[in-house]
């Protein structure tokens, strides 16, 4: 007696939720931007997008063996992290410029992710993960603690109790949206101060202008280029599995 052992279950391909995450953020950056009235429907994406590109700074300081002391999230879609260490004129350049590059670099991450089954859940786990010991260490402000302690909750539910569609809808739409960040902050590059819940600051842009010379245009320039640069790769990555999972 012989059994004709199953057939492993089809991969879903993620196709359908790149080009419907496409879309889908399309159509909030053009409600935000011709009807204001009805912008607070994109602000959670704005708020997320502040996140990565703190956690971009404080990051970067961390790995330049300074500390982050607190991470901070506004209500307007402000933030700003708070590190302290002996560094370079070089080092403090970095640091700076790893706020922009935060959000584009965590949507090419989550379309690398897609082209691998069980890859995107491993990330969302380890991006909560990331998130939880955030919060007990370096979030004070109370907006910033509820933000993100949801955020928690919620990629942890979608790791834990989300189908194979699911993770890939999630992921597609945050990739899509993390990428886009790049141009909705793009105005940002080419300032000298940023207002902020904390105050006005110096931008990123100014800060290595401060540190290496030349104008914070020059710098906001190569910046742009370097987000755009990310983004490139992001998009060739997500259009790629677009067509290579769905024939």
């Amino acid at each position: 007696m012989t059994a004709t052992p199953p057939e492993p279950a089809a991969q879903v391909s993620p196709a359908p939720w790149i080009w419907g995450a496409g879309l889908i953020s399309l159509c909030l950056f053009a409600l935000d931007a011709w009807s204001p009235q009805f912008g607070w429907l994109a602000r959670p994406l704005v708020w997320l997008g502040t996140l990565f590109h703190e956690l971009g700074h404080g990051l970067a300081a961390m790995a330049l063996g300074g500390e982050l002391v607190q991470l901070a999230i506004y209500v307007d879609g402000s933030g700003v992290a708070v590190h302290r260490g002996v560094y370079t004129a070089f080092d403090r350049a970095l640091i700076a410029a790893a706020g922009p590059l935060g959000a584009p670099l965590a949507g090419l991450a989550l379309f690398v992710a897609l082209g691998h089954r069980y890859a995107i859940r491993l990330l969302l786990i380890l991006l909560a993960a990331f998130l939880a010991l955030a919060l007990l260490l370096w979030v004070r402000n109370l907006f910033a603690l509820g933000f993100i302690t949801a955020l928690c909750v919620g990629l942890t539910l979608i790791a834990w109790r989300g189908d194979e569609r699911t993770l890939y809808a999630v992921a597609a739409f945050l990739g899509v949206e993390m990428s886009l960040s790049a141009f909705s902050r793009m105005d940002y590059l080419f300032s000298a101060g940023a207002v902020t819940g904390a105050g006005t600051l110096p931008s990123d842009t100014a800060q290595i202008a401060e540190a290496l010379g030349f104008s914070h245009w020059f710098w906001g320039g190569v910046l742009a280029i370097a987000c755009l640069g990310v983004v490139a790769v992001g998009l060739w990555r997500a259009l790629h599995l677009a067509a290579v999972r769905s024939r």
